[in-house]
């Protein structure tokens, strides 16, 4: 009967087969621990008011997921009169979902584009509510919010290579 050679196991001594066998593991066993992991952006919240509110009450959101509140940014397109307005980005906790808490920051600016970081812990059904003091001195706001998503609340999935080189492969019939 003729002897098959095994790829795996090279060399003539003992150590040298037992070192070629030690070699094929640590290639099998870095194969193996790679996984793919998928970035979720942030979700961008945006709106558009030509004015404010007679209230001052420029946006007002509804967050449907634990997270961050990361950035908010506001363009406005145009300014009454001299001086600073003062803007109010005010974070409320649901009275039925959850406790009732409140995160407040307010600042006073002339700039066209406002950016700021606020970096709020929220929960599900808490409130954001932009606004101004001023609502008859600012016209046209762009209001935009970078909002992450908590992990929990998205799908989570490990792929080893080989999974995922055949997902690639196969067609997607959705599109």
């Amino acid at each position: 009967m003729r002897e098959r050679p095994n790829r795996f196991i090279s060399g003539k001594t003992i150590e040298e087969k037992f070192e070629s066998i030690e070699t094929t593991l640590q290639h099998f066993k870095r194969r193996l621990q790679k996984t793919v992991i998928g970035v979720i952006p942030p979700t961008v919240i945006f709106s558009y008011v030509k004015k404010p509110e007679p209230d001052g009450t420029i946006v007002k959101c509804l967050l449907p997921a634990d997270g961050i509140v990361t950035r908010v940014c506001m363009a406005v397109s145009e300014y009454e009169g001299s001086g600073t307005v003062r803007f109010n980005c005010k974070i409320e906790g649901n009275k039925v979902v959850g406790p009732n808490r409140s995160t407040n920051l307010s600042f006073d600016t002339r700039r066209p584009v406002i950016v700021q970081d606020i970096g709020a812990i929220v929960t599900t059904g808490d409130y954001i509510v932009l606004s101004t003091t001023e609502p008859e001195r600012v016209k046209g706001v762009f209001i935009s919010i970078l909002y992450e998503i908590k992990l929990k609340d998205n799908n989570i999935k490990a792929f080893l290579i080989d999974e995922f080189d055949k997902l690639l492969e196969e067609p997607d019939e959705r599109i």
